[in-house]
């Protein structure tokens, strides 16, 4: 039995899935955690993202993700006071 995904070689459910990985990535997910979370190739994941039309990060940049919170204020805080 094949492992392959019907869903991602053309149409509306391949739409809906680089809309997703889109939305993801742009939230701060990386190429790595996507390729993990959907369990498809780096390959398939970078072309879903431009097919989607992200804008795409430089490899190895992070994110540049909100703060959401004291919590997160916090973390940040602590990490640039211990030189992180």
């Amino acid at each position: 039995m094949s492992d392959r995904r019907p869903y991602l070689r053309s149409g509306v459910e391949r739409a809906a899935i680089a809309s997703q990985l889109r939305a993801a990535y742009e939230a701060g997910a990386s190429v790595v955690e996507l390729v993990e979370q959907h369990n498809i190739s780096r390959s398939t994941v970078q072309r879903l993202l431009g097919e989607a039309g992200t804008d795409m990060r430089p490899p190895g940049q992070p994110a540049l993700r909100p703060v959401r919170g004291p919590a997160d204020l916090d973390r940040l805080v602590n990490s640039w006071l211990n030189g992180a």
